[in-house]
This record gives structure tokens, sequence and C-alpha cells, in this order.
């Protein structure tokens, strides 16, 4: 079955240290601007990013998440997975109503507004959730224009 605990310990993981990582000038500048390089963002920038946020993001985020939730091998391929492409598809700039991954409140739409200067600040929930930023103050709702 699908283990939504996975989400629920990766999502504040993420936040934090997203969020810890644009608030401290010392990491943004030397770590996280890397990734913010992409003011535009595009599928294959998703992991654009240097290695110690890959390391402290993704790959203990991922870690935790699969140890204290207690998938099983299978289900950790799955999950792990399904983040990768969860979070290419967020940077991939389109938000096409037949795809899968827009039914999250944290979309491609969502992110998009997080890598705009005046959205530097804000929309820091990582890859499921916006809890996270409604709860604290971050959020910033989504526009979407319809011609």
């Amino acid at each position: 079955g699908i283990n939504a605990e996975y989400g629920v310990i990766l999502d504040p993981h993420q936040y934090f240290f997203q969020r810890w990582f644009h608030t401290n000038k010392f990491l943004y500048k030397h770590v996280h601007s890397h990734h913010h390089r992409l003011y535009v963002t595009y599928a294959f920038g998703a992991l654009y990013n240097h290695w110690l946020e890959g390391i402290t993001l993704d790959t203990i985020g991922g870690a935790v998440a699969f140890y204290f939730s207690g998938m099983s091998v299978r289900e950790g391929m799955f999950f792990f997975s399904f983040s990768t492409m969860k979070t290419v598809d967020d940077h991939s700039g389109y938000s096409f109503p037949w795809d899968p991954f827009q039914i999250f409140s944290n979309n491609a739409a969502y992110h998009d507004i997080h890598h705009q200067p005046k959205g530097i600040k804000s929309n820091f929930s990582q890859p499921y959730f916006t809890f996270w930023d409604r709860l604290l103050g971050t959020y910033s709702p989504v526009e979407v224009k319809k011609d």
C-alpha cells in the first residue's frame, strides 16, 4: 500500500532545510544560490544543486523518511523514483491538466513562484504538501491566468 508516512516525514525535512538555505546568508550565497541560478525553471534543472544541498535535502531527507516510515525496499524504490519524477515535474514550468503530479497543491505553478525574485522568500515546501508554508506564513498563492 501507499506509505503516507514517507511524505509526512520528508516534507518538514525539506521545508526547514530549504528555508534555512534561504535565510542563512552564508548558505544561500555559497550553497543554495547554485540552484537559484535558474530563474526560469526547466526539468533538467530540478536537481541542479550544490553537492552539500544534494546530500542534506535529497539524500539524507529521503533516507530518514525511508527509515522512519518503515517501508519495504520495493516501496522505497517506488517513493524515491516518484519523488525524483515529481521534483523534475515541479521544475518543468508546465501545469498540464492531465499531469498526475498536478493533483498535489505543491506543483509546478506553486514552485515556479519560489524561483522568481518576488517569491524567493516564499513557497519553501517540497515535494508534496504546502502545509508548512501555510502554517509558518511563507505561503504565496498561485495565480493561474486563463486565456
